[in-house]
């Protein structure tokens, strides 16, 4: 095939110099997700809406062209990739949104899934052991490594001592450390020798005023995590460890001792929170070499004595590693766009990975290096499948978490559900459902449980007790608190019939799939306002209980809906019956008239501020695919806040 005529050419050992274009061939994939520089000097973009591309190295150059991966057998059925990596055997390993983890040996592709290793089908991250070739695949439901050594799998998860089950990062260090960087639980370090069994972790405190409104520090540096909100993780070849956060960059030598530095936009997000809990600290100065461009940080890479950072707006910031300090503060090219990946060739030049305009070179290199690559072993083999666990050990796991992690817990976050997309029917809802705004304006298509009667006092002025049937199960959106004056929440329907998009919800009542949501409003405040945010308001009867939020970006690939990143925190409120009379659509309109009923209901809404948050998640990057966020009640009453987000579309 192309792949051996191509590596024929060169001599085992032999030492070719390669010449590197001033500008790459334009990339097919556009929306790139991850990068790649193989030990054959091949460079790999991975990415949403397309296949896997490689440029390979012809007559001692890059070709004038990208080969597009699916001409070899076995290729994913999907088109949305999230990273890619190279295993110490020379395997390309590409995560996929939806269906696991695809592995090439040079002749095709063998696809690995929770059916066969891993223990969730949504792979954030990949990480490869600079000492043991081990392989981390960061999943949706866990973590799973292989070990080319034994030709084995290993499954992490919370009933094995993870914070949480979604890393969004991860990285293993110059002695084989495992570095974890969550998607809202900080970051957690462990070492081969203990089988990745006992963890250290660090976190910086959820909220740091008390009345719980503010979720980032005051200050533009200091000591600790900046934030549990975790983007991206990179272990240098000097020990350190940098990590990319919502909320600035954070940087440590080891698990104990930390530091942070945010980006110029910090005080307008602090001075933007709800009821002002943030101090108004002035920005040092547009000169300050310790302030980086962005609080949002989607990329970082080590080259030689450079640390590049790439940002969701503000392009890439260059720091020097000794001092940490900016250098330079790169634009051109990367206006308004996000970088989730950056790529250093051989000749020193290094590339920003966009999602949305391709690569954009950031630093000029020597254009031309010397190659030493060996010819590749035609009979690579692909890993083993997982041997996996009998079911009666998972169980016992399980049980010992709830036992131990959850104790005391009313709500726990059940994990994810990438596959499902809009096919919930006898899924999900089989006690109630609720799809949003599908019968808009103000209405939604409802799948109720019977009836019971009730009869309840009201402690709302003006308005008495109620008495009637009402189903034991009912969900009621509302906008957050912190919205202009006459906003609130939204009712869109975007698109009556989408029978051909998998991920929008089907509705049973009419045999179609309706594209429609609940939203915010958030495309008319700026980017630094926290909020205003969707809280979503549920009650149910006493007992066990599963309640399920799904998720879907129709608008995920224009500049702005792109940036949709969504933080859920679930609190248990007081489960009272008046509550289904007062915050309702009428009582949501009059919080954003601020009415003196509206003022009574956001008095109250912001005591549920104060009650403590039992289980947390993150959506992010869900374009490709919906993803269904899954949590477990075992008492009435729920309250759901979904901080800056919109709401498609939400199956109990």
């Amino acid at each position: 095939m192309l792949i051996f005529l191509l590596l024929g050419a060169w001599a085992a050992g032999k030492v070719v110099t390669v010449q590197i274009p001033e500008q790459l061939p334009e990339c097919p994939v556009r929306f790139i997700r991850g990068t790649l520089v193989a030990g054959d000097g091949s460079i790999w973009a991975v990415g949403e809406k397309e296949s896997i591309y490689r440029l390979q190295i012809g007559d001692r150059t890059y070709e004038k062209s990208w080969l597009n991966m699916d001409y070899y057998s076995g290729f994913p059925k999907g088109k949305n990739f999230t990273c890619i990596a190279e295993d110490r055997q020379g395997r390309i390993w590409a995560g996929t949104d939806d269906s696991g983890v695809a592995v090439f040996n040079g002749r095709e592709w063998k696809m690995y899934d929770r059916s066969n290793a891993l223990n969730g089908e949504h792979v954030y991250a990949l990480a490869i052991s600079p000492v043991s070739g081990e392989v981390a695949v960061a999943t949706s439901g866990g973590v799973s490594i292989y070990d080319p050594a034994g030709d084995s799998w290993k499954t992490l998860d919370r009933s094995t001592g993870l914070v949480e089950d979604q890393a969004a990062s991860a990285g293993f260090d110059t002695r084989g450390n495992l570095w974890l960087a969550y998607a809202c639980g900080g970051v957690s370090c462990s070492s081969r020798q203990s089988k990745y069994m006992q963890w250290k972790n660090v976190q910086a405190p959820w909220y740091w005023d008390n009345r719980q409104f503010s979720r980032q520090p005051y200050q533009p540096y200091g000591d600790g995590l900046p934030s549990n909100i975790c983007n991206v993780l990179t272990c240098t070849d000097k020990g350190q460890v940098l990590v990319g956060t919502c909320s600035g960059l954070a940087y440590s030598n080891g698990i104990s001792s930390w530091r942070y530095m945010r980006g110029r936009d910090y005080a307008q997000k602090n001075n933007h929170l709800y009821g002002s809990a943030a101090r108004k600290t002035a920005v040092p100065g547009e000169s300050n070499s310790r302030m980086l461009s962005e609080d949002f940080i989607s990329s970082i890479i080590q080259q030689e004595k450079e640390i590049f950072i790439g940002y969701r707006m503000q392009g890439v910031d260059v720091l020097d590693a000794e001092k940490m300090t900016v250098n330079q503060r790169i634009r051109k090219g990367l206006e308004n766009v996000d970088v989730p990946s950056l790529l250093a060739l051989q000749d020193g030049s290094v590339w920003a990975a966009t999602y949305g305009r391709g690569f954009v070179r950031l630093k000029k290199g020597t254009l031309a290096y010397k190659l030493d690559r060996e010819q590749m072993d035609n009979e690579v083999p692909f890993p083993r499948p997982a041997q996996m666990e009998e079911p009666s050990v998972v169980l016992r796991r399980l049980e010992r978490l709830g036992s131990d992690a959850h104790a005391g817990k009313n709500i726990v976050f059940r994990g994810e559900d990438w596959t499902t997309k809009g096919d919930w029917c006898g899924k999900y809802g089989h006690t109630r459902a609720t799809l949003c705004a599908t019968n808009a304006p103000m209405s939604n298509s409802e799948f109720k449980a019977k009836p019971i009667k009730f009869r309840t006092l009201s402690s709302v002025p003006g308005h008495p007790g109620y008495k009637g049937a009402l189903s034991p199960y009912w969900i009621q959106g509302l906008m957050g608190l912190n919205r202009k004056k006459g906003d609130a929440l939204r009712w869109w329907v975007h698109s009556i019939k989408e029978n051909d998009n998998r991920n929008v919800l089907f509705d049973p009542t009419d045999s179609v799939r309706t594209e429609a949501e609940w939203d915010d409003h958030g495309e008319v405040y700026p980017g630094f306002v926290d909020g205003p945010d969707i809280w979503v308001a549920v009650e149910v009867p006493e007992g066990v209980h599963e309640i399920a939020l799904y998720f879907y970006n129709p608008n995920g690939y224009l500049t702005n809906e792109s940036r949709r990143d969504y933080v859920v925190e679930a609190r248990r409120h007081p489960s009272t019956a008046p509550l289904v009379f007062q915050f309702n659509i009428e009582g949501d309109l009059a919080i954003g008239e601020q009415n003196n009923w509206g003022k009574e209901l956001a008095a109250s809404m912001e005591q549920w501020y104060s009650y403590p948050v039992e289980a947390r998640t993150r959506v992010s990057r869900f374009a490709g695919s919906g993803v269904y966020k899954r949590f477990m009640s075992r008492k009435g009453g729920f309250t759901c806040s979904v901080f800056a987000g919109t709401v498609p579309l939400i199956p109990f």
